[in-house]
């Protein structure tokens, strides 16, 4: 169902992380939770209708030929995406920082929600280019590099990427030795957050604790251990965090993961 693809130039290495190719047969319909992610995403459809409102995200298969883009920004509590017929869809996994790297605007214009329409007129006609010439799988892949490197802007971003790197390494800094460390004022940080990666400090370190708890996890994980390797403060801590962001405790999303979905995809399958 998912097949998933790296970028192959260095330049594009650099700020995204993976391409994913969605192709849904019309047997069944698809129903899951998306998480939160401390990466943007981009993605790409031909025969889609798209409805976004606050219950989620639902696409559904369309009679004739509609080229619709959408956003994935920051969200804090699980995405509900539903699929209708047979759709395909080819998604762009950007790093936190790397989407700014390939439009004018920052992230916080581009998606400054959960999701939300692209109107961008060369990306919406990427689209229906790669629907109608390309298929799905790697000729598809080749288009779309080739327009990302035509869309690709030299951009100064290094230290809105030195703030995230500290959070990544150390999952408890504090804002104030962020600040320190880069020489920059409290304020700055914060709004480096908001504008290129699209929420505060102290959210994406929720979000990187929670994802690197995923990464780590498996089939006889150690809730304990995850706490502790995560830099919980302690098992309230590690619990009340992941209620926020899943809805679930530690114990009941990692049994559910288990069941329906993978690290790879760390999504929770509905009936």
């Amino acid at each position: 169902m998912y097949a998933t693809y790296k970028p192959r130039t260095k330049i594009l290495q650099q700020h995204i992380t993976e391409y994913v190719v969605l192709k849904k047969q019309s047997t069944d319909n698809l129903n899951y939770f998306a998480f939160p992610h401390k990466s943007g995403s981009l993605a790409l459809y031909f025969k889609a209708n798209i409805n976004i409102d606050a219950a989620g995200v639902s696409i559904s298969e369309a009679p004739t030929p509609k080229p619709l883009v959408i956003t994935l920004g920051k969200y804090l509590e699980p995405l509900l995406v539903k699929y209708k017929g047979e759709i395909t869809e080819l998604s762009v996994n950007f790093t936190p920082v790397g989407m700014n790297y390939f439009f004018d605007e920052n992230f916080a214009r581009i998606a400054n929600k959960p999701a939300q329409f692209l109107t961008d007129v060369a990306w919406n006609e990427l689209a229906s280019r790669l629907y109608q010439s390309a298929g799905a799988g790697a000729g598809m892949i080749e288009l779309l590099e080739e327009f990302l490197i035509s869309q690709f802007r030299e951009r100064d971003l290094s230290k809105a990427e030195s703030a995230v790197k500290l959070i990544e390494a150390d999952k408890s800094v504090k804002v104030k030795n962020i600040a320190l460390k880069l020489n920059l004022s409290e304020r700055t940080i914060n709004r480096l957050f908001h504008k290129y990666i699209g929420c505060s400090p102290k959210d994406f370190r929720k979000i990187a604790r929670f994802r690197a708890s995923i990464k780590m996890n498996s089939k006889d994980a150690n809730l304990t251990q995850l706490c502790m390797n995560n830099e919980y403060y302690d098992s309230s801590h590690f619990c009340k965090e992941f209620i926020k962001l899943t809805n679930k405790n530690p114990k009941q999303f990692f049994q559910l993961l288990t069941k329906t979905s993978d690290v790879g995809f760390p999504y929770i399958f509905l009936n």
